[in-house]
């Protein structure tokens, strides 16, 4: 993989199916760039188990860790349902503030 290949898929973990989804595949996608010279065997081994623990954002992290691992693409949010658009992305018709672009910030 050359570097500019690395860069594209880094870009494009950010629209990732979750967030430790994507925090996993950028792991991943390092080892995958810099080879065995990233992180130790043991730590390589414990990254590729996470797919087997019950907890689903550890699973999600293993997923990432794999894909990135692998090469392959990352698993991209896909909205097929517009229920499960979160508070920060409602459509902009529903928002108070037709000229308001920014996100909504809850505290």
């Amino acid at each position: 993989m050359d570097l500019k290949r690395y860069r594209t898929l880094a870009r494009r973990s950010r629209y990732a199916s979750s967030r430790h989804y994507a925090m996993g595949y950028l792991r991943g996608l390092r080892r995958h760039y810099h080879g065995e010279n990233f992180c130790t065997p043991d730590e390589h081994a414990l990254w590729m188990s996470l797919v087997l623990d019950g907890d689903p954002r550890r699973v999600d992290l293993g997923r990432g860790y794999r894909d990135g691992v692998a090469g392959r693409e990352p698993a991209l949010l896909i909205l097929n349902d517009p229920s499960q658009i979160g508070p920060n992305l409602r459509p902009r018709q529903e928002r108070n503030n037709d000229d308001a672009l920014s996100p909504v910030t809850r505290y």
